[in-house]
C-alpha cells in the first residue's frame, strides 16, 4: 500500500505528504528488518522441508494428526522463540 502511494499525483506534488510517506517506508522497513522477514520465505521453505510438512497450500481439514502437529511446530519454530517446551516426545 505504501509503495502505491508513491505513484499518487497528490503525494507527488505535495513535498509533506512525501515526506510522511518516505518516513513511513523507513519505519516499515525497519520493522521488517528487526524481525528477520525479508527470508521469511527461505525460512519457511526450510522449515517445511526440514519437518516433511505437506505443502503450504494443503487444507488443514485434510491433514492427518501427525501433519497438523509438524505444521504447528513449523509455525512456532518461525517466531523463533526463546524456548519450546514439548509435552510429548516426537522424532522431531
Amino acid at each position: 500500500q505504501v509503495n502505491e502511494k508513491f505513484a499518487d499525483p497528490e503525494v507527488l506534488e505535495d513535498p509533506d505528504k512525501m515526506q510522511k510517506l518516505i518516513d513511513r517506508q523507513g519505519v516499515l522497513q525497519d520493522k521488517i528488518e528487526a524481525a528477520d522477514a525479508w527470508n521469511i520465505d527461505q525460512k519457511l521453505e526450510v522449515a517445511m522441508d526440514a519437518l516433511r510438512c505437506p505443502e503450504g497450500d494443503t487444507q488443514i481439514k485434510v491433514l492427518s494428526g501427525g501433519e497438523r502437529r509438524r505444521v504447528a511446530l513449523c509455525r512456532l519454530l518461525l517466531q523463533q522463540p526463546d524456548i519450546l517446551l514439548l509435552d510429548e516426545p516426537t522424532n522431531h
